[in-house]
């Protein structure tokens, strides 16, 4: 498909009668004619049918006219790969143009090497019906639901009309029907709404074509709808976004073959090239990664429905903020700049200072570039082969540590952890001591629900990490070594392994938390921390501002069965971020700190006592938008080991009349000048019966 050589096979006069093959031809036919066992499926060829059939290997290219056996040579093609076992039926992607095309390739195969070999060839079928198949499997990466309705023409056409007279167009100028033919010429072209030519946008409607086709796709997806020309464009925009499903795709199949290949729909082209070339020209063909460098940065806000980004009441993850799914920001060493603005501003919910976000995102590519530097000036220095050993060292030392950590636990353990939004997180640990491993089982936790309370599973991964680190006691660095010897279950659908669109910013800041108290409860090992963030998010369109405020640490007993008290006014397990300075605080944001100082004796009590909350207010000098989102507001964070619970915290608004107004856990409001925030956190559990 991609090229050919002056040895293959053309086909340009059906009525002509084949030349003699020559060169590789003439090679392969000598010696092919001494075979006297070819199978029953290759009797009937001539010399260059037979010869496009046999190569399996690089490209292929058949050109024919009419009735000359192009589909023979395709469908033989597909049953000689089969029957010689060059690849397996889902490995083969066959690509037609019509449902009965389709249907005849499959009765031609089945014919000459049986029906079962057909039925295992998924992607046997037309550009629309694997672009259907395609499209299921990756919905979510197009803003679509895997069950999808696929619109016809008449729905397409009510559903433009509908746009048309929104927009207060006069229908019968501008009809719908002629839109409908536009947007489809723009999608066999594979243009998106940014696309389309100035010419064609001011085609139609007074020049809202672009607009008018944008708003149209923004229905689809609200419909949770596609029309015919998205079977394409869909996949094409997937594969440009996603390199590595692509590249799942270039693995999957090992031959493509197209019936009757035209170039006359662009998107149909794009898509076919997408899938059958593969990079050429990768810096990492070939080579193996050794090492990767990151860095986290914690912005101060990436839009969302409240400043900050930490919105209490989303239920989609749009109302977040800006979601990011694979994008290049550096591309062949240029900063795509504009690019990265576009995608922080085009949103329904924009990131309300998108050049403080490129900015920070230009510190951690920085960041990323110092990383390569040490690591390179490191290997020089030590040698490739230390730097790799000493990687794995530290990885096998970790392993070995939490082995040891499994030793000391019990056979199986469980703990239940009920929230503040009516959900459960149920955790089982199970050691298998002659593996030296434990399975920690997530089996029986609330499915998702309708709140922002949902934790990635790579969030709930993180935590057992952590808590397993935790509990090894020795200074060793986090690495994924500390997972070797655990097994994680975590039921799909359960509010610890959501899928798009579920909201989940508050699954990394409380859910998190959630699951570390829960870990811990079930290894005897520490009572609940205050279990919150406490996240206290304002501004407006000038200022944003984001903390986390701290409480006690929770007491606990060592892995050698020593008790330990708690510490006073600490950040504990994921409120790991120090709070700002008051002075810089109150430089910065028109705010001015009124109080914060420790709760003496709020702490959990017991042989072990927890340590103290904080209570802190804010006094506003201007007028913005603040928002809580926290926990254990109506249950405090529990005692271990017949230790005394701790106490609720709350978060009170003080109004400039004296009233004092009490927000839930997750709440925002505006506060006025001379208006103030006031955050009691919740306190940890002590341990051990007084």
């Amino acid at each position: 498909m991609s090229g050919f050589s002056e040895d293959m096979p053309f086909f340009d006069e059906p009525n002509a009668r084949p030349a003699a093959p020559s060169g590789i031809a003439a090679r392969a036919m000598a010696a092919r004619s001494n075979q006297n066992n070819a199978p029953d499926y290759l009797n009937g060829l001539n010399p260059e049918q037979r010869l496009a059939v046999e190569t399996t290997e690089g490209p292929v290219l058949v050109l024919a006219g009419a009735g000359t056996g192009k589909t023979r040579v395709l469908t033989t093609r597909i049953a000689h790969i089969l029957a010689t076992g060059k690849a397996f039926p889902s490995q083969i992607l066959a690509v037609t143009f019509t449902n009965k095309a389709a249907r005849e390739m499959k009765q031609r195969i089945g014919l000459l090497i049986g029906d079962g070999n057909v039925e295992g060839m998924p992607w046997l079928g037309t550009f629309h019906s694997i672009g259907v198949k395609l499209l299921r499997r990756h919905a979510e990466l197009a803003g679509l639901k895997s069950d999808f309705t696929i619109l016809d023409t008449d729905d397409v056409v009510r559903l433009i009309k509908q746009l048309i007279q929104a927009e207060g167009l006069d229908d019968k100028r501008w009809p719908a029907k002629q839109f409908a033919q536009m947007i489809d010429g723009w999608k066999n072209k594979g243009l998106g709404p940014a696309d389309i030519p100035e010419g064609d946008a001011r085609a139609f409607a007074n020049g809202k074509g672009r607009e008018l086709y944008k708003a149209y796709q923004e229905r689809l997806k609200t419909l949770n709808a596609c029309d015919f020309g998205d079977l394409l464009c869909h996949p094409i925009r997937i594969f440009r976004a996603n390199p590595d499903v692509l590249k799942e795709y270039h693995k999957r199949f090992r031959y493509i073959l197209v019936d009757e290949y035209q170039d006359t729909n662009t998107a149909q082209y794009m898509w076919l090239r997408l899938l059958a070339q593969r990079p050429q020209s990768s810096p990492l063909e070939g080579e193996e990664i050794l090492f990767y460098v990151a860095s986290r940065g914690h912005h101060a806000d990436i839009g969302g429905t409240a400043p900050g980004s930490m919105t209490p009441l989303a239920t989609t993850v749009d109302e977040e903020g800006v979601l990011f799914d694979n994008f290049r920001i550096v591309d062949r060493g240029r900063f795509r700049e504009k690019d990265l603005e576009t995608l922080l501003t085009d949103h329904p919910y924009p990131a309300r200072n998108p050049h403080q976000n490129i900015a920070d995102l230009k510190a951690q590519i920085a960041a990323n570039e110092k990383g390569v530097a040490e690591l390179r000036k490191m290997v020089a220095h030590f040698g490739l082969d230390v730097v790799e050993a000493y990687m794995g060292h530290v990885q096998d030392n970790a392993a070995e540590s939490v082995r040891r950590v499994l030793e000391r636990l019990p056979d199986s353990s469980e703990y239940e952890y009920p929230t503040d939004t009516g959900q459960m997180i149920r955790v089982k640990i199970s050691v298998d001591r002659r593996k030296r491993e434990a399975t920690v089982d997530f089996t029986g936790t609330s499915p998702v629900m309708k709140n922002n309370f949902n934790a990635p599973e790579p969030v709930a991964r993180a935590a057992v990490l952590y808590a397993f680190r935790v509990m090894v006691e020795d200074n060793i660095p986090m690495n994924a070594g500390c997972l070797r010897p655990i097994n994680i279950i975590i039921p799909d659908g359960s509010m610890l392994k959501p899928a798009y669109p579920a909201a989940v910013v508050a699954g990394n800041v409380e859910t998190s938390q959630h699951v570390t108290n829960a870990l811990f409860g079930a290894m005897g090992a520490m009572a609940n921390a205050q279990g919150t963030m406490n996240n206290l998010t304002f501004g407006n369109k000038q200022y944003q501002y984001y903390e986390t405020i701290c409480s006690g640490s929770p007491a606990g007993r060592m892995n050698d069965g020593r008790g330990f008290a708690g510490t006073s006014g600490v950040h504990t397990h994921m409120t790991n971020s120090r709070l700002t300075d008051p002075e810089v605080l109150e430089l910065r944001f028109p705010v001015l700190l009124e109080d914060f100082h420790i709760r003496e004796g709020s702490g959990g009590r017991g042989k072990w006592n927890a340590g103290d909350g904080t209570k802190r207010t804010i006094r506003f000098l201007e007028k913005m938008e603040c928002a809580i989102l926290s926990s254990h507001r109506n249950r405090p964070p529990q005692g271990l080991d017949g230790g005394g619970d701790g106490e609720v915290g709350s978060t009170k608004i003080r109004r400039k009349d004296g009233r004092v107004e009490v927000l839930k856990a997750c709440d925002q409001t505006v506060l006025d000048a001379g208006e103030a925030v006031i955050v009691t956190t919740p306190t940890p559990g002590g341990f051990g019966k007084a």
